[in-house]
């Protein structure tokens, strides 16, 4: 079976977010630096960055800007084409359903450590997309991918009023308006899934784009690039799951750890300096990550996030989150709970 992709983002995205925050007159680079991003990875649109740095930029520049449609925004901008074999061999697909299929099938071309499937029902149909807790508070991420989601298949159907329903987990946004004009008017939030859905009659649709012959191409070449994008190191994401349920132990040692990831230490230590990181920091960022989601995304009482980070006291917990956040976490959990 496939071992999940490391949560990463190719460096194409990062394109689109510099673009329109040089349009805006925000400083794409001092923002980069703030997550611990060089903005010189844009000019390479094929690096690859980890997901999680780019998930808390959206989240900055948004909390930034003042706005909570940063992402449908942003994604608003997308041209068709930008992301590369991806986007072509959905405009390729023979089908609705194989345009959906192939979402599932090559979004690890985009994006790794998202999930995404596709769930045909009798009278419809969803394209279900979740993001795994640890990276932190993901709204303006969310937005971005369900709007990318639906302008995708509106362009290869070549119908911008092509009718979808859209679901969203997160609080019904102040911005409401840029939502429905980017999504449409069937859009609901406080919804137990992130999915768009479709008609399951519409799903035999031909797309009137597509070129049959050269989706036989496309298609092989997706596959390979998928492959060779599987046979890469997935420590980080492996490791990533792994502390999750070490930190609340106490058992964040990197002899321990190694041992849960089938590796020696040396060899562990390797795989992480390789991704410009080292074990001391990624335990770190991770327990920042993940107090960062509990705080502001979770009604656990803060003496529990505290045990489930390893903390023995919560005065010690909340020195740390003062540290990481330049506030308390009380404050951090009042300030995401009040209303718009």
């Amino acid at each position: 079976m496939d071992q999940p992709l490391k949560p990463m983002l190719t460096a194409r995205t990062l394109v689109l977010v510099e673009a329109f925050m040089n349009k805006h007159g925000l400083d794409f680079a001092g923002a980069m630096h703030g997550v611990d991003l060089d903005p010189q990875v844009t000019r390479d649109r094929d690096a690859v960055v980890p997901l999680r740095n780019f998930v808390e930029l959206l989240e900055n520049v948004a909390r930034t800007w003042g706005t909570d449609a940063f992402g449908v925004l942003l994604a608003e901008t997308y041209t068709f084409g930008m992301t590369g074999l991806f986007d072509h061999v959905l405009g390729n697909s023979p089908t609705l359903e194989a345009v959906l299929t192939n979402y599932v099938r090559f979004y690890n071309l985009v994006v790794g450590g998202y999930e995404t499937r596709f769930d045909r029902g009798p009278s419809r149909s969803y394209l279900v997309t979740t993001v795994p807790p640890i990276l932190g508070p993901h709204d303006q991420s969310m937005d971005g991918t369900v709007s990318l989601q639906v302008i995708r298949i509106r362009h290869v159907m070549a119908n911008q009023a092509f009718p979808i329903s859209v679901e969203m987990t997160r609080r019904t946004p102040r911005a409401v308006g840029d939502f429905h004009r980017v999504l449409g008017p069937n859009v609901s939030f406080n919804q137990a899934q992130n999915r768009i859905g479709i008609a399951t009659f519409e799903l035999d649709r031909p797309v009137p784009i597509a070129d049959p012959f050269l989706y036989e191409v496309i298609e092989e070449a997706a596959e390979k690039a998928l492959h060779a994008r599987r046979a890469q190191n997935d420590t980080v994401s492996r490791l990533a799951r792994h502390l999750g349920a070490a930190l609340a132990r106490g058992d964040t040692g990197l002899e321990s750890a190694a041992v849960a990831l089938g590796l020696s230490p040396r060899a562990l230590a390797r795989e992480l300096r390789s991704g410009g990181t080292t074990y001391k920091d990624f335990v770190a960022q991770t327990r920042k990550s993940l107090a960062n989601h509990y705080i502001t995304n979770s009604d656990l009482p803060l003496t529990e996030i505290a045990f489930l980070l390893g903390f023995s006291e919560l005065s010690a917990f909340s020195r740390a989150a003062k540290g990481w956040f330049g506030t308390t976490a009380r404050e951090m959990r009042k300030s995401a709970q009040s209303p718009g």
